[in-house]
C-alpha cells in the first residue's frame, strides 16, 4: 500500500455507514408509518361498518377507530391524536355516508427529514343498512 492510499478505506467505510444508516432508519420509519396507516384504515372500515348498522352511535365509531390504532404494535401513542369526521346527511335507510379519520405522523429518527411531518388519512363510504 502506498503512502497516498492510507486513509481511503476509512473514508469509504464512513461513507458506507452514513448511507447504510440513512437507508436502514428510513426503512424503519416507513414501516412504522405503514403499520399506523393500516391500523387507521382497519379501524375506519370497522367504524364505518358499525355506523351502517347503528347510525346514531358516532361516539362508538370514534372509540372503534381509536382502539384499532391503540392495538397496533406501533400506534399506541397515536390513539389520542386521532381525528374522526362523520359525513352523514341523514340516518335514513339506504343513505350514503362516509367516515374519515386522520392522525399526524412524526418520524422519531431525525435523519429521515422527508417523513418527519405527515398526516395519515383514511376514508370509507357505505350505505345505512339499519331498517327504521
Amino acid at each position: 500500500m502506498q503512502k497516498k492510499e492510507r486513509g481511503t478505506i476509512s473514508i469509504e467505510t464512513v461513507f458506507f455507514i452514513i448511507i447504510f444508516a440513512v437507508t436502514f432508519f428510513g426503512g424503519v420509519e416507513l414501516a412504522r408509518g405503514v403499520a399506523l396507516r393500516h391500523a387507521l384504515d382497519t379501524g375506519t372500515w370497522e367504524a364505518t361498518r358499525y355506523l351502517s348498522i347503528h347510525p346514531g352511535d358516532w361516539s362508538g365509531a370514534d372509540n372503534i377507530i381509536r382502539q384499532a390504532v391503540s392495538r397496533s404494535p406501533l400506534g399506541s401513542g397515536y390513539a389520542s391524536q386521532v381525528s374522526v369526521t362523520v359525513n352523514m346527511p341523514s340516518s335514513a335507510f339506504g343513505e350514503q355516508f362516509s367516515v374519515t379519520a386522520s392522525v399526524p405522523f412524526q418520524a422519531t429518527i431525525p435523519l429521515v427529514g422527508s417523513l418527519s411531518q405527515r398526516t395519515l388519512t383514511s376514508e370509507h363510504t357505505l350505505r345505512i343498512e339499519a331498517y327504521p
